[in-house]
């Protein structure tokens, strides 16, 4: 597997420390899941349709929980880019819990549609002196990676319910 570079991974942390100092978890994760949200209604309706973990007093609680876990994972891959492949059984795991809670109406369209939206957000991430080409293909490469283990976790688990 290819991997980012010493430059690459030097660029992203420090584009990826001033957001999140700046920005914090929730309001990372919360941008990335309305990108979702703007791009798909259907995915919108099935995240609010979606019975949330009752230790939640009310939907509003899970939404930022679930928004702040994004930010978080994506830090703890920002953390590991020396080694993404350390990442995967995380990343899958994510994935599986998604295909069991979502009880298989979460298509696989969500995961591209996350990349999406990911994508779209690291444009905007850092000062404009570091949203140069060379970040956006180390973004890229990584949300690539990650989206990729987490489709393979939520396909996997798909694919056990169907055999039951």
């Amino acid at each position: 597997m290819p991997s980012l570079t010493s430059a690459q991974i030097h660029l992203i942390r420090n584009i990826w420390r001033q957001v999140y100092i700046t920005k914090g978890p929730t309001v990372i994760g919360s941008t990335l899941l309305h990108g979702i949200y703007f791009k798909s209604k259907k995915i919108k309706d099935q995240f609010f349709r979606c019975p949330f973990p009752h230790r939640f007093p009310n939907r509003d609680s899970f939404n930022k929980a679930h928004a702040k876990a994004v930010g978080e994972m994506l830090d703890k891959i920002v953390d590991n880019l020396e080694n993404l492949e350390s990442m995967s059984g995380y990343l899958f795991s994510i994935g599986v819990t998604h295909a069991n809670l979502a009880r298989r109406q979460i298509s696989k369209e969500i995961w591209n549609l996350m990349a999406e939206a990911f994508i779209d957000c690291t444009l905007d991430w850092g000062d404009k002196k570091g949203r140069t080409e060379a970040s956006r293909k180390a973004w890229a490469f990584i949300i690539s990676f990650a989206i990729e283990k987490i489709k393979r976790g939520h396909l996997h688990e798909v694919s056990i319910f169907k055999f039951y």
